[in-house]
């Protein structure tokens, strides 16, 4: 399924953003978000636990992107899941 490339400063459903990227590989400037990366707000601090690009690496991990689910808990302590809805880049994977 193609999507678009999720980056450092990505989007989730719930208005968190994505932190953790992969620093070597640029898309539209700002680095590519990775299978792992990190995500911070006030609805989910977590992971990005699972992502539609497998097959597409870098550095050593698969790419994330949009629909990439993200697992980890609010400020109340409540846990969350949520998906990467929104991202800066515009490279499509296939």
């Amino acid at each position: 399924m193609a999507a678009s490339v999720a980056t450092t400063g990505s989007v989730t459903s719930t208005g968190d953003a994505v932190i953790g990227s992969c620093a070597t590989i640029l898309r539209g400037g700002m680095p590519c978000a990775v299978f792992g990366g990190t995500v911070t707000g006030t609805a989910c601090t977590g992971t990005i636990i699972s992502t539609t690009s497998v097959t597409t690496i870098r550095s050593g991990m698969p790419i994330a992107c949009i629909g990439s689910v993200v697992s980890g808990v609010s400020t109340a302590g409540i846990a969350v899941v949520t998906a990467v809805s929104s991202s800066i880049s515009t490279t499509i994977i296939r």
